[in-house]
């Protein structure tokens, strides 16, 4: 499966060193210009400037036709939703909740970074409330009730007899 992604989920993803799930749950990622230009910007974490510089085989940039849909959402965003329109992707990677609204809005479905890592963790790719303790290390903001959510969902793990 082919997905579009915003900045977030990729630069979340990398800072936790989770960025090898994405090939894993589908084919292809493309990022538009002002993503991956978010990525290399001289603010974001050292990591994912690194990793956006030489960008792996399976993630492909892909600029817009139209941005000018949804005005009040960041650049990143905008460009992320018209490539998902245009191209009509299964889904689009978005961690905003403006953002994911406005894209449901089109047809479009959504994921954000915990999902993701909810996905991988089901698949036993990672653990999740490992990856949850990274990620609440960077700036990534979340409300506890959402987390709780994901938690109800993920399967339970046996535990392993001693």
């Amino acid at each position: 499966m082919v997905v579009v992604s915003d900045t977030g989920p990729l630069n979340y993803l990398a800072q936790i060193g989770a960025l090898d799930i994405l090939p894993q749950l589908f084919s292809s990622v493309i990022a538009p210009p002002f993503v991956v230009s978010e990525l290399r910007h001289a603010d974001a974490p050292r990591i994912v400037r690194e990793w956006a510089e030489q960008l792996p085989s399976w993630i492909s940039v892909r600029p817009p036709q139209n941005v000018t849909l949804f005005p009040r959402l960041g650049s990143g965003e905008r460009e992320a939703i018209a490539v998902a329109i245009e191209l009509q992707a299964k889904l689009v990677l978005l961690d905003d909740l403006a953002a994911r609204d406005a894209a449901q809005s089109r047809g479009l479905a959504t994921a954000g970074t915990l999902g993701l890592i909810a996905q991988a963790h089901t698949r036993g790719w990672l653990d999740f409330e490992e990856s949850l303790r990274k990620l609440k290390a960077t700036n990534y903001r979340i409300s506890e009730n959402i987390i709780r959510q994901v938690r109800a969902q993920l399967p339970v793990r046996k535990q392993a007899s001693s």
